[in-house]
């Protein structure tokens, strides 16, 4: 969290690539499974997102930047707002999408952990602060003593809580309330433009994959098992002439 600014291997900022990227692939790979699933007789299918009330630190105005560049030029917690506000951006049109499943992001609540090792970095009034911090922490409104507080949010949202008392979309507070997101985390057209812009993203991705694996397939046909991806692309694996 709060990470000084990188890039992915695949050219996405670092928390944006960890917190959004890296499991709205997770969650398309699979969707399949989870849909047909969730189309059973007596089914409860969920997906649980875990957001962050620091949502409320992204982009003023424009609530997600999709230039990964620009973002350099933005403070760390803003940065990772922008991760957490499309956590719950993606929920949203997630359970438009998909409305046989249920899909909720969560709070988890405020718990100092390792979570905060980079604090040091953000200079000396903050490594000072985390001190007082700590001890009033348990105290204090949606914040929890330990890890295992942390998790309770989560957990009743995919297994404590009723499937008819949970509101597909929506995101809640430590525990099982009903929360009140930013402006920006309510909109459904940014939700919507977040959606297309990530799968767009994937499709170059898994462009730039298929034409790897057909490059690997010319140079060693019997080495490439997975011929789905190279079927699109009108690759014959019994086609004469590979070598």
């Amino acid at each position: 969290m709060a990470m000084p600014y990188s890039l992915t291997a695949d050219g996405y900022e670092i928390q944006f690539g960890t917190n959004h990227m890296g499991h709205a692939l997770l969650t398309k790979l699979l969707l399949p499974t989870l849909d047909a699933t969730a189309k059973l007789p007596g089914a409860d299918v969920r997906i649980i997102n875990v957001a962050s009330e620091g949502h409320r630190g992204a982009p003023w105005g424009q609530g997600i930047i999709f230039d990964q560049a620009t973002l350099e030029k933005r403070h760390t917690f803003v940065r990772y707002g922008q991760s957490k506000l499309a956590n719950i951006l993606f929920t949203r049109e997630l359970s438009r999408r998909y409305p046989d499943i249920i899909s909720v992001a969560v709070h988890p609540g405020v718990i100092i952990t390792d979570l905060y090792a980079s604090v040091s970095d953000w200079g000396w009034f903050f490594s000072w602060m985390l001190v007082p911090w700590k001890f009033f922490a348990p105290y204090l409104p949606l914040h929890f003593g330990d890890a295992t507080g942390g998790a309770l949010n989560q957990t009743w949202a995919a297994a404590g809580a009723k499937r008819e008392d949970l509101e597909n979309g929506q995101y809640y507070t430590p525990v099982g309330h009903k929360g009140s997101p930013s402006a920006r985390a309510r909109d459904d057209g940014l939700a919507k433009k977040l959606w297309e812009w990530t799968e767009g993203e994937f499709k170059k991705k898994d462009s730039k994959l298929v034409k790897t694996k057909v490059s690997m397939y010319l140079q060693d046909p019997v080495g490439v098992s997975n011929w789905e991806d190279l079927r699109r692309l009108g690759v014959d694996k019994d086609a004469p002439g590979r070598s």
